[in-house]
């Protein structure tokens, strides 16, 4: 109760002086604003920010395209109590473009169009949005074209090529038109067009580097390829992000070294594979140009597709990025002489990429997403590794059973729970479901720890007078993961002022706190009994001793 109470304490006083010492930010006009808003997660903001001006900006089309982009980019449902949900009011923006439709003005009529097919087109009513944009009378209207291309994209890649290129002729939404074109250019593997694209400098810039580098894939310009995946590294990197990055590995590492409690791992070994591990992660963008180019594999909305993608296209992938630098380890060192190290190094491999992975993630300033990937996706990197660490586990100690085989399916099993909890969060039939992916998690933690447990039981240095402090632990990890959410407040409130910082501060704690408070419970609990094989448990509501 006494750190609860400190960390309360500390992160009042540390809103106190933010919220005297920085400014707000200020705006010398108001799309500054809107971009403020809508890099600080306050689409509501951004919308009622394009309302306002469209009143004397209504024939402005670029408000007219924000306007709708922004308003579709706010949920369709947002719970706001326990058991009560605040829609999205669909209705206002439309009947907004119906009054211009029936305007006697010409400009009012073909934005009332465009924008009323923009709405049908982010609604995925592409019939609805084709017979709007065709009543379009000037066809040469900034966004226009290029918002047809979108309807054709997967139906017809001809129609779709065309009025891209047209877009960019008419240097209307160019910067929108050539990702649009480079990407279907890049499906349909038409290298010369694609070529075209990039060799034209008015256009190069506005070709995204996961393009480029499916462009050198595809042609089998391997040193370019390496090239773009070095200048995504070094794009990627923003100050704030990478410190966030690597507090959460320090803090899942540490915690690592409290669970080795018979014979405690050294930080060097440790340090090596974490760094080959974060190194080897870009090694997954070859695998996924492999699936999705040259097998043609990848999402399509489709629930059966995408879940067979999950597991296959994503949690194979990602588990066996994770599993080779960690075998690589086994290989070349004699670190590992106890079950639990198994589990140690894989977590480690598996925080290693979670590092590289959070970079990534962290990059253009979203730093308000640095709980959840602390809470949540790293801990399931973990979790998966460890059941691949399992395999070698009840390979070598307990059945010894093919060491081959039996990794290969946990290998398979990791795969499987990684897709699933991946599945509820990417697919747009299922995502609705969403909580079924902490569901997965949750369970994943329980299945780690029984993994845990037996590989502790069943070490040859196992001393009952070493006990694990579970007070010590739990306290630990709440005031560890606590300082990720005072970190992110920090540099939020650095970069945004404290005003936002205090909101998403707020937002963090709602959305954090069920999953903080499992976490530091569960992850401290071990139950040690010296040779014992427990049964491994998905679900438990007993708190382990």
């Amino acid at each position: 109760m006494r750190v609860f109470f400190i960390v309360i304490v500390s992160t009042i006083v540390l809103g106190l002086i933010l919220n005297n010492v920085i400014d707000n930010p200020k705006f010398s006009n108001p799309i500054e604003e809107i971009e403020y808003a809508q890099k600080t997660d306050n689409v509501y903001l951004a919308e009622r920010i394009f309302l306002k001006e469209l009143v004397n900006g209504k024939h402005n089309i670029d408000l007219n395209y924000g306007y709708v982009i922004n308003h579709f980019n706010i949920p369709e449902k947002t719970k706001v109590g326990k058991h009560s949900y605040k829609y999205r009011d669909d209705n206002t923006i439309f009947d907004y473009y119906e009054r211009l439709i029936n305007s006697k003005d010409s400009v009012d009529n073909d934005f009332g169009y465009y924008c009323k097919g923009l709405i049908f087109l982010c609604k995925n009513d592409y019939s609805q949005a084709n017979v709007n944009f065709k009543l379009v009378k000037n066809q040469e209207l900034k966004y226009l074209n290029n918002s047809i291309g979108n309807i054709f994209k997967n139906s017809n890649t001809n129609w779709a090529i065309s009025y891209y290129e047209k877009e960019i002729r008419l240097k209307g939404n160019i910067n929108g038109a050539v990702q649009n074109l480079s990407d279907v250019l890049i499906r349909i593997k038409d290298i010369k067009r694609f070529k075209q694209l990039l060799s034209n400098n008015e256009t190069k810039q506005h070709i995204s580097l996961s393009k480029q580098r499916e462009y050198y894939y595809i042609i089998g310009d391997y040193k370019s390829y390496i090239y773009t995946l070095w200048l995504k590294f070094i794009n990627s990197i923003d100050k704030y992000g990478f410190l966030g990055a690597l507090l959460i590995a320090f803090i899942w590492l540490i915690y690592l070294r409290f669970i080795d409690v018979f014979e405690k791992e050294k930080w060097y070994n440790i340090a090596v594979l974490f760094l080959i591990s974060s190194i080897f992660t870009y090694c997954s963008f070859f695998l996924y140009d492999l699936y999705n180019i040259t097998m043609n594999f990848d999402l399509n909305g489709d629930w059966l597709n995408d879940l067979l993608y999950c597991i296959f296209g994503i949690g194979f992938i990602e588990e066996t990025i994770k599993l080779v630098p960690f075998i690589i380890f086994l290989i070349f060192t004699r670190a590992v002489n106890e079950p639990i190290d198994y589990v140690i190094y894989a977590c480690v491999a598996a925080i290693g990429f979670s590092f590289t992975e959070n970079i990534l993630y962290f990059q253009n300033d979203s730093y308000n997403i640095m709980h959840g990937r602390a809470l949540a996706s790293v801990v399931g990197h973990m979790c998966d590794s460890s059941i691949v660490a399992y395999g070698f586990i009840i390979s070598r100690y307990k059945n010894k059973s093919p060491m081959f085989f039996t990794v290969l399916f946990c290998l398979l099993l990791a795969s499987i729970v990684h897709g699933l909890y991946d599945f509820w969060l990417i697919n747009d039939v299922v995502k609705v479901f969403n909580i079924f992916a902490i569901v997965v998690l949750i369970s994943s933690v329980f299945i780690w720890n029984s993994i845990k447990n037996n590989a502790l039981n069943n070490s040859p240095f196992y001393d009952k007078s070493k006990k694990l402090e579970s007070a010590r632990i739990s306290i630990y990890l709440f005031i560890s993961l606590s300082l990720v959410f005072i970190f992110e407040y920090f540099i939020i409130s650095i970069n945004y002022g404290p005003s936002t910082g205090n909101r998403l501060l707020l937002k963090s704690i709602l959305s954090g706190t069920f999953l903080m408070i499992f976490m530091t419970g569960r992850l401290a609990q071990f139950e040690l009994k010296a040779g014992v094989w427990d049964n491994i448990k998905i679900w438990s509501s007993n708190k382990e001793k």
